[in-house]
């Protein structure tokens, strides 16, 4: 995902500053939803992603920091192929891109579950920082007494 582009989408630059300046990899960030909307032609999917540090714990997993929910609301869609969804949906990454016409191309390139790609004219994007309720991060983060940002 290029963070010339996404720093250039409603949304974007604060995504960018939760991850200090950085792109996030969205590498092994969870889908947890997606809904369609057809009166207004929209997505809206949510993506938990966190930043992977080098640092170990105590029981050997790898200390997880930076934990956001990434909103994602993709306005007039024009083209829409998503295969697999699951009850984990772990992704290799997330990328976007512009195509040649200026439309959003949106890429969820899976792990295990939804992959795909959505393709419209408008994107915005939201975070909301923390753990999401449900995760498996929940349970790790309270187990080593991390914080869930």
């Amino acid at each position: 995902m290029s963070a010339a582009i996404v720093g250039g989408i409603p949304g974007g630059p604060e995504l960018l500053q939760w991850f200090e300046g950085r792109m996030p990899s969205f590498q092994d960030a969870e889908v947890l939803g997606l809904s369609l909307d057809r009166a207004s032609a929209c997505a809206i999917l949510n993506v938990h992603a966190f930043e992977m540090t080098s640092e170990v714990d105590d029981r050997g997993y790898f200390v997880c920091t930076r934990h956001v929910v990434v909103t994602f609301k993709l306005s007039w869609i024009s083209r829409i192929e998503l295969d697999g969804f699951n009850h984990q949906n772990a992704l290799f990454g997330l990328k976007v891109s512009r195509t040649g016409d200026g439309e959003i191309r949106l890429d969820l390139e899976p792990a295990y579950g939804l992959g795909g790609f959505i393709l419209a004219r408008e994107v915005e994007i939201s975070i909301t920082p923390g753990i999401p309720v449900g995760s498996q991060y929940t349970r790790v983060a309270s187990d080593s007494g991390t914080s869930s940002a």
